[in-house]
């Protein structure tokens, strides 16, 4: 599955001797257009897509751009939506988005190093302009998991690389996760349940973690500092009856035995968003 290729990107500027730094132009894509879409059914993660020239969403709500620029980083899917205060249009209401980036970004948009900064920018711009998007964040004690190490130690093995590029070179199919750390990647097959993270720190396994863990968010209480190349294998969704899913074992049974690690409940405190402001866009 394409999740989209997101690195950090490091910005590095300078002004002459007596020169006034201009403005910094806002990142924007050159072509937008969003239209609702009443066809009905369900978004899943492989309905938002990044391509090598722009950004494309189908039958899903704003929510999913919203997601990908402001949820905080100690937040998962289900807490991220769940703790929202929004209209109820919003999380209902599906729309198609194709966005388009202008050729003379190309370049810096193929690279993973950059793309990732460019593509928040780009999307906290268009809901800005076309949904006036307004928001804050808050911080409150929840339920979450801590991801903590096992009485045994780690099983982690010591990535080869952390090079973002170096890295898609040898894994083409991999992506990125939203609020990741440094230039982690990750490869997955979905219908098996297998996953491969590669140059990633804790936080950001943490990060993939919250997505198969239920409504609570994993936070990164590991004490561990280094980057791991970590192979996982857990169920996507318990009892399915849909043979062609790989049930295999839970993401708690999956943490323990194969990475030595433990997910604890307990209370913590999270990073919210709180949206001030938005409206319907306007349809092109």
């Amino acid at each position: 599955m394409q999740l989209g290729r997101w690195a950090l990107l490091l910005m590095i500027g300078g002004t002459a001797v007596g020169q006034t730094a201009a403005p910094k132009k806002p990142l924007a894509f050159e072509v937008v257009s969003i239209k609702r879409n009443k066809l009905g059914g369900g978004c899943t993660s492989m309905q938002e897509a990044v391509t090598k020239d722009g950004y494309h969403v189908r039958n899903c709500s704003l929510m999913v751009p919203i997601y990908t620029v402001y949820r905080p980083p100690s937040m998962g899917d289900d807490g991220f939506y769940g703790n929202v205060l929004a209209p109820d249009w919003l999380g209902n209401e599906k729309y198609d988005i194709d966005a388009k980036v202008a050729d003379a970004d190309l370049e810096a948009w193929q690279n993973p190093v950059t793309q990732r900064e460019m593509l928040r920018g780009m999307l906290q711009t268009m809901l800005a302009e076309r949904c006036k998007l307004e928001t804050h964040n808050v911080n409150k004690e929840a339920a979450v998991y801590a991801l903590v190490v096992g009485k045994d130690g780690p099983k982690l093995k010591v990535a080869e690389s952390v090079d973002a590029r170096e890295i898609l070179r040898k894994h083409p199919d991999g992506g990125g996760i939203p609020g990741g750390q440094g230039s982690a990647v990750l490869v997955s097959d979905m219908a098996h349940g297998r996953f491969y993270l590669y140059g990633s720190s804790t936080k950001t396994l943490a990060l993939l973690l919250s997505h198969f863990a239920g409504e609570r968010p994993v936070v990164d209480k590991t004490g561990l500092t280094g980057y791991y190349d970590i192979e996982l294998h857990m169920a996507l969704r318990s009892g399915a009856d849909d043979d062609s899913v790989d049930k295999g074992p839970s993401v708690f049974s999956a943490v323990q035995e194969q990475l030595g690690l433990k997910l604890e409940p307990t209370k913590g405190e999270i990073e919210m968003l709180a949206i001030d402001h938005v409206e319907r866009p306007t349809e092109n």
